[in-house]
């Protein structure tokens, strides 16, 4: 009704109440003025520009994951040791938390669509970097650079999103976004090992470079962003991280996340080996199995997404943690082989819904829109800190206690982020 009654007002009566129509306009309720901005033609676009946003988080994710697929080849080459070849990857949480902050601002005064180019351009100058080094401080030096994209990345897609769709239409966007990782991952499995039987690591690296080249071209060719849509008037200041961060429904879903992925990366770094010990399976067999989680939660995050437009997104979230805490934890409980059947098949659904779900609500979780990309980055850094965390944290419970003791700090995080969750109250839309 209110998108079919403000055409009408403005086509009426602006040619005999040019004066008053101004103050018509500012009269109308919120949801008039929001529902109509939501009509506008750049909604045609909004699907074309969220694919091209999450192709390039993907070409980054791809970069952040390259390492995996060579791994035996690089340490010859460099002669490295599994602690070194560890930091090859787990820089890039260090980064998260390093540039969390910076990424914001970089987000708010370049724009979401430059930062979205400009963590293209760190990815495939890394690569060029790690491409022509030939000792392991100049590689690492080139996954800092690398890590630095995927720090802003990480800002600058969700920022894109709360741009584009409303609140009540981000689930299935959100779901996509949600799949980035899980997508590199299974470009990387798939196709990691064969590259560098082909051409040696360095062919991995090329294709990482190609990836994110591809993706420049694709972004600036396809986003067209709108001017100020959900940002109203007022630019971004230097004070938005601080007055974000003291803002309870943020602390709320970062809380949470930071419980999400304390208890996620717990569970992939020792499932396998879990399961390798208690079930008597192979350790590359038990590693295949996580794989396969990646690969089933990539329709799973879809499916959820679709399923987060219907229904409340704090309802979805609180019911998938306490979901996902029961799955996680009855992982080292797991009484037969058989059962790892019907546990591959649930587990990436409650992984996915717990993901998409959250990142659904911290767009609209900042009191006013023009601070979402300080919330956002708050996010990142929590889930960072969360999967440096959980590793090490678990790690010392199984060695003191044994692979059963892991079952109640697994439950108590997962409450912990679904009671978290409960508290994150969202901003209404359009203030």
């Amino acid at each position: 009704l209110c998108r079919r009654l403000y055409p009408l007002k403005k086509q009426f009566l602006n040619p005999f109440f040019r004066q008053s129509t101004s103050l018509m306009e500012g009269a109308l309720p919120v949801c008039m003025n929001t529902m109509y901005r939501q009509e506008e033609p750049h909604m045609k676009r909004a699907w074309p520009m969220t694919i091209a946003a999450i192709l390039a988080g993907i070409a980054i994710a791809v970069a952040q994951n390259k390492v995996a697929p060579c791994l035996g080849v690089l340490q010859a080459a460099f002669g490295l040791d599994l602690s070194a070849v560890g930091w090859l990857s787990s820089v890039f949480s260090v980064m998260g938390i390093l540039m969390a902050c910076p990424a914001a601002l970089f987000t708010n005064h370049l724009g979401p669509k430059n930062a979205c180019v400009l963590s293209l351009v760190a990815t495939i100058v890394g690569g060029v970097i790690g491409l022509i080094s030939d000792s392991f401080p100049i590689l690492l030096f080139s996954r800092i650079i690398e890590g630095m994209g995927a720090s802003l990345i990480a800002v600058a897609v969700p920022t894109i999103i709360a741009i584009t769709f409303p609140p009540e239409r981000r689930g299935l966007p959100t779901g996509l976004w949600s799949s980035w990782q899980f997508i590199a991952q299974a470009l990387c499995f798939f196709f990691g090992v064969a590259i560098t039987d082909a051409f040696g690591w360095q062919g991995v690296w090329w294709s990482g470079i190609i990836f994110a080249l591809a993706a420049v071209i694709l972004v600036l060719a396809i986003l067209r962003l709108p001017k100020q849509k959900s940002f109203e008037s007022a630019k971004p200041d230097i004070g938005s991280l601080g007055r974000t961060a003291g803002q309870r429904p943020v602390q709320a879903i970062c809380f949470s996340m930071f419980c999400f992925c304390f208890s996620c990366f717990g569970f992939v770094t020792w499932a396998p080996t879990c399961w390798a010990e208690t079930l008597h399976i192979n350790l590359e067999q038990a590693n295949w199995l996580i794989s396969l989680f990646a690969i089933i939660s990539i329709p799973a995050v879809v499916l959820v997404g679709w399923l987060i437009d219907r229904v409340s997104h704090r309802r979805v979230s609180v019911i998938s943690c306490l979901g996902y805490g029961i799955l996680v934890s009855a992982a080292f409980l797991m009484p037969n082989r058989a059962a790892m059947i019907p546990y591959t098949l649930f587990y990436p659904f409650f992984e996915g819904a717990t993901s998409t779900s959250l990142w659904t609500i911290v767009p609209q979780t900042a009191r006013r829109a023009q601070d979402t990309s300080s919330a956002i980055a708050l996010f990142n850094m929590a889930s960072s800190c969360g999967m440096l965390a959980g590793p090490p944290v678990a790690g010392a419970i199984i060695q003191a206690f044994g692979w059963r003791a892991m079952v109640l700090p697994l439950i108590l995080a997962m409450s912990a982020s679904a009671l978290a969750a409960a508290q994150a109250k969202e901003r209404v839309s359009g203030t």
